[in-house]
């Protein structure tokens, strides 16, 4: 078990990431706990390789088709204040990232998500909003794009959807 706090480090500066794990094979990240950090985190190279400015970055993607991948698991963060331009970061092709717990975590300074990923906006009625947040499968009526797209309603953007193999658009992200 390992135990981060601000005993050690209290202060992570100018960096491209705050606090990141990036799993890319088998193994297990576990047992980790972060407590009392400052973070100040900005995107110093626009190649988004070394990080876009994340205060905490969590990735499991395995590295090639081939390869097996590990968890990452029973992760806390307490008592984080950082200034970041893309706020919490969670990726993973799988069901591997488990248990992690955040609280009492302040960030300012975020870039709208729409900034986040170069991706083009679909606005949508408002009465689809609850549905969307649902869930609800889109179809050629709402939009007709191929690939990943955020779906915008009432001036937020509520959900990133992506064009399935059955042409039917299934979200991937919901923000609820």
């Amino acid at each position: 078990f390992i135990h981060y706090s601000s005993c050690f480090y209290r202060f992570i500066k100018n960096s491209n990431r705050g606090i990141s794990f990036q799993l890319r094979d088998d193994g297990e990240i576990k047992d980790i706990t972060f407590n009392n950090i400052d973070i100040e985190s900005h995107m110093f190279d626009p190649k988004p390789f070394w990080g876009k400015g994340e205060a905490i970055s969590i990735s499991a993607v395995r590295r090639t088709k081939e390869s097996k991948i590990g968890t990452i698991s029973n992760i806390s963060f307490n008592n984080i204040n950082a200034k970041s331009e893309k706020g919490i970061f969670l990726y993973s092709n799988s069901d591997n990232i488990f248990d992690l717990s955040f609280e009492n975590i302040n960030i300012n300074d975020i870039i709208p998500i729409e900034d986040f990923l170069d991706l083009p906006i679909v606005e949508v009625k408002d009465y689809l909003y609850n549905m969307i947040l649902n869930g609800i499968t889109l179809d050629e009526r709402q939009t007709n794009i191929d690939g990943a797209f955020y779906v915008k309603c009432n001036c937020d953007i509520i959900a990133i959807y992506e064009k399935k193999e059955d042409n039917k658009y299934k979200p991937i992200i919901i923000f609820k």
